[in-house]
């Protein structure tokens, strides 16, 4: 499947980043515009609106993927910090439980 957001770098080693308790926070600092986001998180940031709408329909297998392994992590290292991020990218509360269950396979 193509992507819509080729500007996200597949091949960026966000393994290693969303399973680092520490490079998970600096990204999620970076989302909540809380903390520095270097460019490939820019890139991710500035689509997240669109992917939580859409339940990452434009995303790719590997960014709906990394999507997964972001949310797990988040709710379960930074509870806190994820219903600021439910606050912050899904105002009305509808979106982020469906885009949740649209990645849950991948």
């Amino acid at each position: 499947m193509t992507s819509a957001y080729d500007d996200i770098d597949d091949n960026f080693d966000h393994n290693s980043q969303l399973n680092d308790i520490k490079q998970l926070r600096q990204l999620l600092d970076c989302f909540l515009d809380k903390g520095y986001c270097t460019e490939v998180e820019s890139h991710i940031k500035a689509h997240l609106p669109d992917q939580i709408i859409t339940n990452c329909q434009n995303c790719d297998t590997v960014q709906k993927h990394f999507a997964r392994i972001f949310f797990n992590n988040v709710k379960k290292n930074f509870p806190e910090e994820y219903e600021e991020y439910k606050k912050k990218y899904d105002l009305d509360g509808k979106h982020l439980e469906s885009l949740e269950k649209a990645i849950s396979t991948f």
